[in-house]
This record gives C-alpha cells, sequence and structure tokens, in this order.
C-alpha cells in the first residue's frame, strides 16, 4: 500500500506499488440494453475517485444554472437543498421544519421546477412541484469535507426519488440511467428490459423499515459462516460489516483511515481481506470497516458503500427489488487498495505543506522535505481543496502512478 516517489526537479514523479495478488483480468460484458428507448433518461455523472469519491450529477433548480447534487441511495428525502442555494436563488422560506441525523436543523423553501440534466438534448428529467411546494434546506457544506469537484454542492438526490425508476450507475463510462417504465422483474421470461446480462451477479433486496421504505438492503455471506444485512450507500465512500463479523475475520492487514458518507467523516480501522464473497462472486482485496453503532438498520447492519461498487455496473431494480453488478471492461484497473505517500500535510493560509515524512516511506526515498509546499498531484491544484481531500488525493491508490510538484523554499 506504500507509494513510491522519485524527484525529478520539483516534480516529483510518483508511483504506488501495485498491490501482490491483484485480480486477473476479465472479459468484457455482453452488450447493454437499449438505453435509448421511451421511459429512460440518461444522466452524466461527477465521478473521480479518490476527488469525487461519490457520484454527483447537474440538477436545475427553477430554471437555474446546473448545480452539483450527490446521489445517495441511503438519504431519507427525495431532495435537499443546501443553504447557499436558496440565498443565491431568492427561494422563499416556508414554515416547515425538520432535522438531518437529529443535528442539522432543515427548514423548507418554495421551488417550482426540478429538472435533471441529460446526455441527450430533450431527455432532461423535469419535476414540476404542484403549486410551488416545500423542499428541505440546511446546512450542507459539510460535504465538501470530502468531496473535491471545485464547485459548491448543491444539495442531495435521495432514495425516495431514485425508488420510483430503475437506476444503472455505470461508472466506467461516468453516466446515471434512470428507468421509468415498469417491467418484468429479472430473469423471468418476456421481460421487455434486459437487467442481467450473462455473466452479471443478481442479488435479492429487501425494503428498510416502516420509517424508511425507500432504502434497500441485500443479505451476503461475505465471508464462510459469517452473514451481514447491507444497506446499499451511494453516499458512502465506505463499505462496512457489523462488529460481530469483523470481530472473527482474519484480515491481511489493518491500518487507520478517514471515509465518509454524505452526512459525516470516519476516522477508523479498515481491514484488507483477502476475499470477500457477493453472491456467488469472491471480490478479492477488499476493505472494510467495523460498524459498531448500528445506526444503519440496526446492530447486525453494515454499508455496501461505493470503495466496492464502483467495481462495478450497478443497477438497482427497486420495483422488482433486484441488485445486478457487472464487471466492466475495466474492472481489473478498479480494483483499488488505497495507497499511502507517507506524507503529513498541514495547510497553512491558501496552500498545503509538508508537516511532516514517514521514515523509509515513498516520500522519503524521493528526497521530499519538510516545509515543501504541494503544489499539484497529477496536474491538480490542491489548494482550493478541504484537509481530507488533499490527503486521499495525494496518498491515492497502491500501484496508480502518480506526479506531484512541489515548491522548495530557497530552491
Amino acid at each position: 500500500m506504500l507509494r513510491l516517489i522519485v524527484i525529478l526537479c520539483l516534480a516529483l514523479v510518483a508511483a504506488r506499488p501495485a498491490y501482490p495478488g491483484g485480480p486477473a483480468a476479465v472479459e468484457p460484458p455482453a452488450a447493454a440494453p437499449d438505453e435509448r428507448g421511451p421511459g429512460v433518461s440518461v444522466h452524466p455523472l461527477v465521478f473521480d475517485p479518490p476527488r469525487v469519491p461519490l457520484p454527483v450529477i447537474r440538477v436545475r433548480i427553477n430554471d437555474s444554472e446546473p448545480l452539483l447534487f450527490v446521489v445517495d441511495t441511503a438519504w431519507g428525502m427525495a431532495f435537499t437543498l443546501n443553504n447557499w442555494v436558496g440565498e443565491r436563488l431568492k427561494l422563499p422560506t416556508t414554515e416547515d421544519a425538520a432535522a438531518l441525523n437529529n443535528s442539522v436543523p432543515l427548514r423548507g423553501v418554495r421551488v417550482d421546477t426540478i429538472e435533471l440534466a441529460a446526455t441527450q438534448a430533450g431527455k432532461n428529467v423535469r419535476f414540476q412541484i404542484g403549486g410551488g411546494g416545500a423542499v428541505p434546506i440546511g446546512d450542507l457544506d459539510f460535504i465538501r469535507e470530502g468531496i473535491g469537484t471545485g464547485e459548491r454542492v448543491a444539495g442531495v438526490i435521495g432514495a425516495p426519488l431514485l425508488a420510483q425508476t430503475t437506476v444503472r450507475f455505470d461508472f466506467a463510462a461516468k453516466t446515471m440511467t434512470l428507468f421509468w417504465q415498469p417491467h418484468a422483474p429479472v430473469n423471468s421470461p418476456g421481460g421487455a428490459l434486459t437487467l442481467a446480462p450473462p455473466g452479471a451477479t443478481t442479488l435479492p433486496m429487501r425494503a428498510g423499515r416502516a420509517e424508511e421504505p425507500d432504502f434497500r438492503y441485500v443479505t451476503l455471506i461475505p465471508v464462510p459462516g459469517q452473514s451481514a444485512r447491507l444497506l446499499i450507500d451511494t453516499g458512502s465512500t465506505r463499505t462496512s460489516l457489523p462488529a460481530s463479523v469483523t470481530a472473527r475475520l482474519k484480515p491481511r492487514a489493518a491500518y487507520p483511515t478517514i471515509s465518509m458518507t454524505v452526512a459525516s467523516l470516519y476516522l477508523e480501522e479498515r481491514l484488507l481481506l483477502e476475499q470477500f464473497r457477493l453472491g456467488e462472486r469472491v471480490e478479492r482485496l477488499v476493505t472494510v470497516q467495523s460498524d459498531s453503532a448500528g445506526d444503519h438498520g440496526g446492530p447486525d447492519t453494515g454499508l455496501l458503500g461505493m470503495d466496492l461498487l464502483s467495481r462495478f455496473r450497478v443497477t438497482l431494480d427497486f420495483r422488482n427489488n433486484r441488485l445486478t453488478l457487472e464487471r466492466p471492461a475495466d474492472y481489473q484497473r478498479r480494483v483499488r487498495v488505497p495507497g499511502d505517500a507517507g506524507i503529513g500535510l498541514r495547510r497553512i493560509e491558501n496552500g498545503y505543506f509538508v508537516e511532516s515524512v514517514e521514515k523509509d516511506s515513498a516520500a522519503a526515498r524521493a528526497g521530499v522535505r519538510a516545509g515543501d509546499r504541494v503544489l499539484r498531484v497529477d496536474g491538480v491544484d490542491i489548494a482550493p481543496f478541504s484537509q481530507n481531500v488533499a490527503d486521499h488525493v495525494l496518498n491515492g491508490f497502491a500501484g496508480a502512478p502518480a506526479t506531484l510538484l512541489l515548491e522548495r523554499p530557497g530552491a
């Protein structure tokens, strides 16, 4: 998981060593069903981990300029806006109020239309909110602590909207497809829509509790003899297992890490598993966290998050309760283990500086020194990023090449 760095003048060329025992190449999946027919809309995704580790799409509010929204299958409201959107668009407030996770206060604002931007002209999906309906709004700026888009996140699209459709996330193509028309269940004869091509893994989903009917769970046996109920969560970078399961695991490695959901950041121990079973398929080199809080549906519940979901072309058939996972042509590249550059960053005014360099780390071997200013990572200016995003971009993934541009005092 270490990252090797070689210094060239002020540009540092880095390569995170490949993790041994990586997956074998796979054949591309069968041809996808036609996504240009009636009742189907395709929306471009902004998705570029580790900088942008959650799926983000562009949305217009009352015919505004396109704004960034996180797509979260474990968010309990159809739409939620960030405070600055209400201020910029001068949205009138209502008396409606609620709370997010019993901590972030929400109020209501009047919205007339919400439009999801599509890849094809004339295919945008437009929601007419009758009579200027109330949409919840609150301080969601904490989302930018984990997402480095260069733009402020305007809000979240959640499960109540997604559950009206079948949703397909193609992270390789960076698209989200919504199938609005009813269709036959997967594997049933005469189905109008083929959602499970040959070689795909299909898992039954279950709806959430009465207070969260639009959430979806899958039950897995990730390791022999240990079952777990996992909430499908595109708003989380982490995959977690109940503490009762992780206590019996024999991980290949364990190390501290920062992961995120739309609602919060987590500093916790990450376990690297040699094998992880998804239905009949065995995934290699999967990282999980231990979930002891029981706030995802009970103490026996964990999360199936983006660190694992992003390996696949993911289809959530809400109507028929089926999750389909297809390995894309670039699957091998998507089996990623977090890297470690061995650099401690500190933000000073408008930039990031090297505060410490771990002994015998990739950075130490390259000659990185405390006091160096990190200007760019892989050609990207990290100054606008939060500390969390800057750290993730710097550490990257094991085996992935990278380039650092440093400024050294006196050089």
